[in-house]
């Protein structure tokens, strides 16, 4: 039997979210004034983006429900959107809704355009 669910996540604290990339993104007004931004100058902006009071959440909260739903515990789960997101969707809803909506609406590309399936 084959189940799928997907595990939807927030920041996460990786190299992905603390890189000075992001941190110039979050602080612009730093790198417009030839500073470079660290990660004690953007933090404090990670937090708006979460219900809950945290700059992001850790590897091992996104690692949890994926061992969860590979166990045999959730052997009749299935089709479900497990999000490890901090409330951000709590605090964002229509923002969301408008993202997945033009997800939804998108251009398809061809099978040719996705090397992947192509062969």
């Amino acid at each position: 039997m084959i189940r799928v669910n997907a595990i939807h996540p927030t920041n996460c604290n990786t190299h992905l979210l603390q890189n000075d990339g992001m941190y110039s993104m979050f602080r612009p007004d730093l790198t417009a004034a030839g500073k470079k931004a660290t990660r004690e100058d953007a933090e404090p902006l990670f937090t708006p983006f979460q219900a809950m009071p945290i700059p992001c959440v850790e590897p091992e909260d996104m690692a949890n429900p994926g061992v969860f739903l590979a166990s045999d515990d959730a052997r009749f789960i299935t089709g479900q959107h497990i999000r490890v997101d901090a409330g951000s969707l709590l605090k964002w809803p229509t923002v969301r809704a408008a993202e997945s909506s033009r997800r939804c609406r998108g251009v398809r590309r061809p099978v040719a355009s996705l090397p992947w399936l192509a062969s």
